[in-house]
């Protein structure tokens, strides 16, 4: 029994190490996700398109983004910020 929860626990400790290093490098790579951003909102929608797949529904300026829905397969709506890019910021 000792053994099976010493099992145990050596799995629970490694999954999570690899949950926070997933977790680290999906926060270190997110902003490089869209290359410099968009400049403008048609941009945007491109970008999240081609990643996301799906219809695009809108895109609006929402400060530092532009936020994208998109109608995925299914009739999910899925909505994706994209970042400006420095020349698009005012």
């Amino acid at each position: 029994m000792k053994n099976l929860i010493s099992i145990y626990v050596n799995n629970k400790r490694t999954w999570s190490l690899w949950l926070a290093v997933c977790l680290s490098l999906a926060l270190t790579l997110s902003p490089n996700v869209w290359g410099k951003g968009a400049s403008s909102a048609g941009q945007a929608a491109s970008l999240a398109r081609s990643s996301h797949g799906g219809k695009v529904l809108s895109s609006k300026d929402s400060g530092s983004s532009y936020r994208v829905k998109l109608l995925l397969d299914g009739g999910r709506v899925k909505t994706v910020n994209v970042p400006k890019s420095s020349k698009g910021r005012r």
